[in-house]
């Protein structure tokens, strides 16, 4: 017998679910989630096609700018304050029907980013670089090239973790 708490998850995922087949999987989404291992070229993907004036919320970048320190793998320290920041984020692109959000997410589970893309009323686009591609970015990136063992692990285990939703545009 499942216990309360799976049951619970199993009814907030339907709900997202519908919540977002219903209004946030076509292509004329206005907010765009973006998703893809570390390394995969999100954040060059959304520069390369935001709009002037667009809302980009890249977690590397904010706690770069907050702890005035290289970008990297966060401080288990920094998690909590990042994730209040991000759900602050989600919460406004629901809210504010003029202007564009998008959201870089390296999370691999499909759960969370279909709960995301629902709060947020967006589409999902999977950035899908192989994983030796990404390591290969990170490692000539000197903002993020120290503890490659580390990077490795993540990337590996991205890969490892996730499996894409079928309507959601992938690009290689």
């Amino acid at each position: 017998m499942r216990d309360r708490r799976q049951l619970a998850i199993d009814r907030l995922m339907k709900h997202a679910q519908r919540r977002y087949n219903r209004g946030g999987a076509g292509d004329n989404s206005r907010n765009i989630l973006i998703c893809g291992p570390p390394g995969a070229g999100k954040t060059k993907y959304a520069s390369d096609n935001k709009e002037q004036f667009d809302f980009v919320f890249d977690y590397d970048h904010i706690l770069s700018a907050l702890t005035l320190e290289k970008r990297g793998i966060s401080p288990e320290r920094s998690i909590e304050l990042m994730m209040s920041l991000r759900d602050s984020f989600i919460e406004r692109s629901a809210a504010d029907l003029k202007s564009r959000f998008w959201l870089i997410s390296a999370t691999p589970q499909d759960s969370r980013r279909v709960l995301m893309a629902a709060k947020m009323g967006a589409r999902i686009i999977y950035i899908a670089t192989p994983a030796a591609t990404c390591i290969d970015r990170i490692g000539a990136d000197p903002l993020r090239n120290e503890d490659m063992e580390k990077w490795e692990q993540v990337v590996n285990d991205w890969w490892e973790g996730f499996n894409p939703r079928e309507g959601d545009m992938v690009i290689a």
